[in-house]
This record gives structure tokens, sequence and C-alpha cells, in this order.
């Protein structure tokens, strides 16, 4: 009776309350499943709410025009606006000119007035271009599945332009064209949130994968960094788009329309959160600035003014700016994320106790080191990392401190331990 009590104590639990245990999702492989599922599952809602057949007849189908967010804008290339030129060309060799207009005026006119107010030639528009039609068929033509309300409403504008500004007219026109893709109103948001998830899903799958196979270990600990990207990185794209627009024309309202090249740079946005996170920080400065953070860099050379050598009572203050540099590297993101820990020193190359520079600044993901009161002199500058997956980087640079700001950048290597 006892041993049937213990083997029914031993039983192993099974699968469907394993699923809801941490420790389950701790193993790296089940991880890397969950991942997987969670890249299918958000491509799988994207292509479905994508090519839903929403039209019943044939009848509806004329609908998709009525459907503005599964839309693009595009413009005429080069190619046939060269052709359309031609076409506008030779039909306005076959229309009157100005002096033939007026001349044509004054004969059905009222001839007994001298100041008649100045004659508007309306025959010079470009409706009366006798190849008008040629060239909005060609429009239409060579931009398949165009709205037509849209287009009418355009090319009603380029009816009343001047001649001789129809081609500049038609090479700045939008015209809007059916797409598979949302990249006109408010549903942009929603295709910048999708290829944002598809970046940052696909960063954290092949760091996973990659860590599995270099043998280095996933790190359970790593997981809610994991999950934190998933929910944040569709806002960073969000703002630094809109942040580019803002500033790239502060005085114009924010044009939600989008391209192709949107979608590229939402995809690395999230493929690269960290460095997202870390330009939204420089973005900082420009839309919140706080004081004159203005910094003068002097390089040292051999010939420096005596007076900035001349020594200060409290010393001067030195700031460093850390890079990691590793081709080899799976993954700059995640590496990048362990500059933080980064041991840098000053060694007087007189001699002396070394002078450690601390990480200073907000941003983690910054490499910013600095020390106050240094007294001038020369020095070696000297900075080693290791990190959790058994790198070691080094770099150093002879410097020279003077007085007053001191700035220097130094690039770090990947190094082997001998031994």
């Amino acid at each position: 009776m006892e041993n049937n009590t213990t083997e029914t104590n031993n039983a192993p639990m099974p699968l469907y309350k394993k699923v809801f245990t941490l420790t389950f999702w701790q193993e790296q492989n089940h991880w890397l499943a969950l991942l997987i599922v969670l890249l299918v599952a958000t491509v799988g809602v994207y292509l479905a709410i994508h090519s839903l057949d929403k039209y019943e007849t044939a009848e509806d189908k004329r609908k998709y025009y009525d459907d503005p967010h599964e839309a693009e804008y595009k413009t005429i290339d080069a190619t046939d606006v060269a052709y359309i030129t031609s076409l506008i060309n030779e039909g306005s060799a076959n229309m009157p000119t100005i002096d033939q207009t007026a001349e044509q005026d004054v004969v059905e006119g009222d001839t007994s007035r001298t100041d008649a107010p100045p004659t508007i030639f309306t025959a010079q528009q470009f409706k009366n271009n006798p190849n008008n039609r040629a060239v909005k068929n060609i429009i239409i033509y060579q931009l398949p599945n165009i709205f037509p309300e849209d287009t009418a409403r355009i090319f009603a504008l380029l009816d009343l332009q001047p001649n001789s500004l129809a081609v500049s007219f038609i090479q700045n026109a939008r015209f809007k064209v059916k797409s598979y893709f949302w990249l006109a109103g408010p549903h942009t948001y929603v295709e910048i949130i999708f290829w944002t998830i598809f970046g940052v899903l696909t960063s954290i799958l092949f760091y996973v994968a990659m860590a599995i196979s270099s043998g280095t270990g996933f790190k359970p600990s790593e997981t809610p960094g994991h999950l934190a990207k998933i929910a944040y990185s569709p806002f960073i794209s969000l703002i630094i788009i809109f942040s580019y627009n803002y500033l790239s024309s502060p005085d114009s309202i924010f044009d939600v329309s989008a391209s192709k090249g949107t979608l590229i740079i939402s995809f690395l946005l999230g493929f690269y959160s960290s460095r997202a996170m870390k330009l939204l920080d420089k973005l900082k400065e420009l839309v919140l600035p706080y004081g004159d953070e203005s910094k003068s860099v002097v390089p040292p050379t051999s010939q420096t003014d005596p007076a900035l050598l001349a020594p200060s009572p409290t010393g001067s203050p030195v700031n460093v700016d850390i890079n990691l540099n590793d081709p080899q590297h799976p993954d700059a993101e995640e590496l990048n994320g362990h500059i933080a820990q980064t041991l840098v020193s000053l060694v007087p190359q007189g001699g002396g106790e070394p002078i450690a520079l601390a990480k200073s600044g907000e941003d983690e993901l910054e490499g910013l080191f600095a020390a106050q009161n240094v007294p001038q002199g020369n020095y070696t500058l000297t900075a080693n990392l290791a990190t959790s997956d058994g790198g070691n980087y080094g770099g150093s640079q002879d410097i020279q401190v003077i007085n007053g700001e001191n700035t220097y950048t130094l690039t770090l290597t990947k190094t082997e331990i001998s031994g």
C-alpha cells in the first residue's frame, strides 16, 4: 500500500500543468519554441487582416475604392514623365498662341473700349491641349488599381493648369493606388506597429538561437527583458518616426501617409530596439534641452599651449566615450548592453596610482565614463570589459590631460586571454 502511494506522489506532472510554471519557460528550448509560435502567430494575424475578401459579389468589389487605408501613394517615374512631356509638347504645337487668342478676342469683342481689363487666355489651359486625354490615359495605364475618385480630383486640377506648367504638376502629383499594405491614413500606425513587432521578435529569436548553438547558453534572467522589448518597441518606433517628420517639417501638419521604406525602418527599429532607445535619448536633447551641454574638445598635441598645462588647484575633468567593436558577435545590440560594466582608468605615465573613471549619463547603453579633478599630465587611458558570455574586450590610448575639458573616444576590440 505504501509503495502505491510513493509511486503516485512521484508521478510526472502533466504537460498542460507544466506550461503554467515558471521553470518550464526558463528552459531554453521551451522559450525558443514560444518565440517561434509568437512570430508565426503575429505573421498569421497580419496576413489575415490584409487578405480578407470583404466583397461577396462582383458589384461589391467596386467598394474597394472606399477603403483608403488599403492604399499607398505613387508618383509618375522619370521614363513616363519624359514620354508625357513629348505628348504635351506635340499637342502644344496645335494650340493657338497667346497672340492668336488675343487677336481673336479683339475681333469678337468690343473694339471701341480701350480700357477693357486684360484678357484671361483660358485657351492656354491644359484642358485645351489636343493630347489631354492621351496623357491621362498614360497615367491611368502606368498606375494600375488607381483610385478613380482621387484621380478625378487631380485631373480636374490638372485641366486648370497653364499648359506650360502641366509637366511640373504631373511630376509632383501623388496618386493614390490600391495596395496590399496600409500606407495611407491612420491605419499606417497599425502597419508600423506590426513591422516593429516582426523586427523585435526576429531579433530575440536570432539571439536565443545563436546563444544555444554557440554553447554560451540561454540565460533565463533575460526573459523579462525580451518581453519588455516586445511591449515597448512599437511605441519607440512611432515616436522616432513622428520625431523625424516633425524635425524635417516643423511647420507642417504630420502626414500619416508612408512608403515601403517606412516599413523597412520600422523593422530595423524593432530589430535594434536598444539602439532605438539610444537614438530616442539623443532626441531628448533636441526636444527637451537642459542647460548648456556643449563641450569644447582640445586635441592634445606636442605643441600644446603652456597655459593649458598649468597646474589647476582642482584638476580637470576627463570624459571618455567607450565603443565596442566585434563584427563576429552574433548580436551587436546584446553586446552593447554590457558596456556599463567596462572598467576604465587613467594610468599616470610618470608613475602613481591609477585613476578610475565612473559611469556617467542616464543611459546604460551609452559607454560614457568620467573622472573629475584629474591632475594635468600624460596618462595611458585603458579600458577592459569581460562579458557574461565569456568575451573579453580591451583597448588603450596615450592621452594628455590639459587644463580644461578633456574628451576622448576609445574603441574596444576582442582580446584573447593566454594561459
